[in-house]
């Protein structure tokens, strides 16, 4: 691994500072519009700052103010920055130093994880980085097609003179690092996968942290807000693990059972799963005998059928297994703006009040990027957001109040 970040280290690094300089664009945003989260929405700043960054550059670029280019990339980034410095100037004062006395530790963990996380996922693509698999070649196409179009929307790959009709957002957003990294569409393929694996665990990580301390700062006793802090920061260990690391039962109740010759017929049929009903002839006594494509059923765990009883296939992926197939569907893009929507569904909450008008802005802003990267994703997080507002307005009135936190 040494040996590796010594030759490729260079574009892992420049996606860090490239993400981080996004993040910091968009804090001063987040500290003034999720003052609800014990973090204010630091935590969540890199997947806010990415989407807001794309989302004007993309904004612009589609009504011809500005061409594909890095400097209409940065020209986006100064635009979101300028922004959130009005607003963060423009509200009540915000004590930054208790603030920052609060979230320090959080900060430092955070930072460290993401690191890691990113250069952990780097290299195990860097081990299997071919793209020649699956829809990989599509994707790559789309990337490719959005980084070399002069404007928006992108030219279509495959029908020549017309514009890519789909959601093609993520691959903007991915299109604009790899332009300012300096890399091709193919490294930049992988390190959008790197990119989501680090992305996601760290959003999951701030939307754990945020729920769990923001019970802990309820309570009145000093000591027992010293001891949230550490079991908050446990809670977002767990949460970034069961996202982005955990699986479902197919592995130890059905795969090794089956490679191992240990299922019988009446075993697999209470699972029920496509090619996996059948005992196998021959056990497989090592993982090297089991193919390259075993973990494959884990995301087809759910089975149907149809009308004259034949199989149907259903997919049920989960992010680690899109994490290990690498494919970058638009459904894997939106993942860590989905956590964002969460996070944004948990300050509305713990606002106790109305959303700002600047508020409302923001959570509709991020609600249409998500439509945009994922269509699917639209309507799912304008029903949690919804159903945010009404749970506060259950809890705390039509009107709520203003916290009292003096942070």
């Amino acid at each position: 691994m040494l040996e590796w970040l010594a030759l490729e280290g260079g574009i892992v690094l420049s996606w860090w500072a490239l993400v981080t300089l996004a993040g910091a664009a968009a804090l001063p945003l987040c500290v003034r519009l999720l003052g609800g989260l014990p973090d204010r929405g630091y935590t969540l700043a890199r997947a806010a700052g990415l989407l807001l960054v794309g989302l004007v550059f993309w904004l612009l670029a589609m009504f011809g103010f500005i061409t594909n280019t890095p400097d209409s990339m940065i020209l986006a980034w100064l635009i979101v920055l300028l922004i959130g410095a009005v607003v963060f100037i423009s509200g009540e004062r915000i004590d930054l130093r208790a603030w920052w006395r609060e979230n320090r530790t959080l900060i430092g963990v955070s930072e460290i994880l993401f690191a890691l996380m990113l250069i952990g996922w780097a290299f195990f693509r860097a081990q299997q980085n071919s793209l020649l698999g699956t829809e990989k070649p599509m994707e790559l196409a789309f990337l490719s097609s959005v980084m070399h179009s002069a404007s928006f929307p992108p030219a279509d790959p495959w029908l020549s003179g017309y514009a890519i009709s789909y959601y093609y957002f993520g691959y903007v957003i991915m299109g604009m690092l790899s332009t300012l990294s300096g890399v091709t569409s193919a490294i930049g393929f992988n390190m959008t996968a790197a990119l989501l694996f680090a992305l996601t665990g760290l959003s999951a990580f701030g939307v754990a942290y945020n729920l769990a301390r923001s019970r802990a700062l309820e309570m009145a006793h000093n000591a027992a807000r010293q001891y949230g802090r550490a079991a908050a920061l446990a809670a977002g260990a767990l949460g970034l693990a069961c996202v982005t690391l955990l699986g479902n039962f197919q592995l130890p109740l059905v795969e090794i059972p089956y490679q191992t010759g240990a299922a019988d017929a009446n075993y697999l049929a209470i699972w029920n799963l496509n090619e996996r009903q059948t005992p196998i002839a021959a056990p497989r006594e090592s993982l090297d005998q089991w193919g390259d494509w075993w973990w494959f059923r884990s995301a087809r765990v759910i089975s149907d059928r149809s009308l004259d009883g034949n199989h149907s296939e259903v997919i049920d992926e989960f992010p680690a297994f899109s994490f290990v197939l690498a494919d970058i569907h638009p459904h894997v893009l939106a993942l860590p703006f989905a956590a964002l929507a969460v996070g944004l569904a948990l300050n509305l909450v713990l606002t106790r009040r109305r959303p700002t008008n600047r508020e409302i802005v923001f959570y509709a802003l991020v609600t249409g990027g998500l439509i945009f990267l994922n269509t699917w994703d639209g309507p799912i997080y304008m029903v949690l957001l919804v159903g945010a507002e009404a749970l506060r307005r259950v809890i705390y009135g039509g009107a709520g109040r203003i916290s009292g936190r003096d942070w």
